[in-house]
């Protein structure tokens, strides 16, 4: 064999093994516990509820626990109350921080939709 036909080779075998050593180690975040199922219904849109803010300018607000209303399964764990923050994320079964969690393991349970430093900004029109 030549000397670059076996570096090749090794390249290849290299990388082929750190692919295998990554893939068998992935960690899916969707649990077996879970399950789906789809059904036809009407609409109904939600009433009620609890307004956490009466102004639109909120900036950096933790607003107080709030009782979801339901047992929610999440990450093994069992919640029936969730923390708000005005920064787009919530922090199940406990108070949200002020901070941006997306990647904070400090923070278990906390769901980051719209995480960032949001400004309410108020009423705006589009003109």
């Amino acid at each position: 064999m030549n000397q670059h036909y076996k570096l090749r080779l090794t390249r290849l075998l290299s990388a082929l093994s750190l692919l295998l050593v990554f893939a068998t180690s992935a960690v899916a975040q969707v649990s077996s516990t879970y399950s789906f199922t789809s059904t036809l219904g009407t609409y109904t849109p939600i009433t009620g509820g609890t307004v956490l803010s009466g102004t639109l300018t909120d900036d950096d607000v933790n607003y107080p626990i709030q009782p979801i209303g339901f047992n929610f399964n999440y990450n093994g764990q069992v919640f029936t109350t969730v923390g708000v923050q005005s920064n787009g994320h919530i922090t199940l079964g406990a108070l949200a921080t002020n901070t941006y969690p997306i990647s904070l393991t400090s923070l278990p349970n906390t769901i980051c939709a719209l995480n960032g430093d949001l400004q309410g900004k108020g009423f705006a029109t589009s003109d």
